[in-house]
């Protein structure tokens, strides 16, 4: 009996790592958006207040994200846009954007979309544990994609979990791997920072963005 007690003691539970919002709640984040095209460096960073306006029933909800203008950085030059731009989105019970509601940004800001919010796992995962999500794609320019998680450590408060993306549908698809950085207690996603390969973009190829909870 002892060493069963003590067996279940040492098994770890596991962690939730789901954010359940509740209506009003407001976060402010940084993107930084890295490009290059033949050896220049561009560079584009947004703040972003967000803002939960619904919640529902089954969990899902619904956010506002304002963006407050955005700062280009090129070959020793800066470029501000201070114009505001917001979106409606919604998003499942786990995290994941199921399509724009109101408002929509570029064709990139879609594919971004792709993997820049936090999808929880379906269940309580231990550290080493991995689960994966798909997504269809979207009539608003979300690309089908697949996304893998693994739980890699847990320092206190903040679970930090390797991140792969994948799109799988259309011409140009684009690939990634990364790193999450997840409050335990509350789910609530801090940081993320994804190295990414295939992005094409106009301003070049995309090969790094990170977002970090303000």
């Amino acid at each position: 009996m002892t060493a069963l007690l003590a067996s279940a003691l040492l098994r770890p539970e596991g962690f939730e790592l789901r954010w359940r919002p509740t209506e009003g709640v407001t976060t402010k984040v940084r993107t930084e958006v890295e490009f290059r095209r033949d050896g220049v460096v561009t560079t584009l960073e947004s703040h972003h207040t967000r803002r939960v306006v619904s919640v529902h029933a089954d969990g899902s909800y619904t956010v506002r994200s304002t963006s407050e203008g955005t700062l280009m950085r090129t070959q020793g030059q800066e470029l501000r846009d201070g114009r505001a731009n917001s979106v409606d989105l919604a998003y499942g019970a786990a995290g994941n954007l199921t399509h724009f509601l109101v408002g929509k940004g570029s064709p990139m800001a879609a594919r971004i979309a792709g993997f820049n919010g936090f999808v929880a796992p379906a269940s309580k995962v231990a550290v080493g544990e991995t689960y994966r999500f798909e997504r269809a794609a979207g009539a608003d320019g979300l690309p089908a994609s697949e996304l893998g998680f693994k739980l890699v450590r847990v320092d206190g408060e903040a679970a930090t979990l390797e991140v792969s993306f994948r799109e799988t549908s259309g011409a140009d698809r684009a690939s990634g791997a990364g790193t999450w950085k997840v409050d335990v207690r509350t789910g609530q996603p801090v940081s993320l920072e994804l190295n990414l390969r295939g992005f094409k973009t106009g301003l070049g190829d995309l090969v790094r963005y990170r977002l970090t909870r303000l």
